[in-house]
């Protein structure tokens, strides 16, 4: 999936790979909330930021909680994105209606814009 984004551009081109926790607050026998959210997250970026090609890698994981967890990781054009936070603050404030959002301290508001 990677090499299909990277295919076709040039080889300096820069990536920002941004990646976050997704916890539901219920159980859901399938992946319908995530996969549908992301695809509306690809939209909303495409629409403020203009990103055309976007990547993503997810990883549902559950363990001895009620629901479900996801492990996720966005590829993201580095020219049009550099500073993640504001990306982040968005994505956290969408997915509330869901559960909650963990994001890497790395991530946390380093880089404000």
């Amino acid at each position: 999936m990677l090499f299909r984004l990277m295919n076709g551009h040039r080889p300096q081109q820069l990536w920002l790979v941004v990646r976050f926790d997704l916890s539901l607050d219920e159980y859901s026998g399938d992946n319908r909330t995530i996969s549908t959210f992301i695809n509306r997250q690809k939209q909303r970026m495409f629409k403020k930021y203009g990103v055309k090609n976007i990547g993503h890698a997810w990883k549902r994981e559950r363990e001895t909680s009620k629901a479900q967890h996801y492990h996720v990781a966005l590829f993201i054009d580095g020219n049009k994105i550099q500073y993640p936070s504001k990306l982040l603050r968005q994505i956290k404030a969408k997915w509330f209606k869901h559960g909650r959002c963990w994001i890497p301290v790395d991530f946390r508001d380093n880089h404000r814009r």
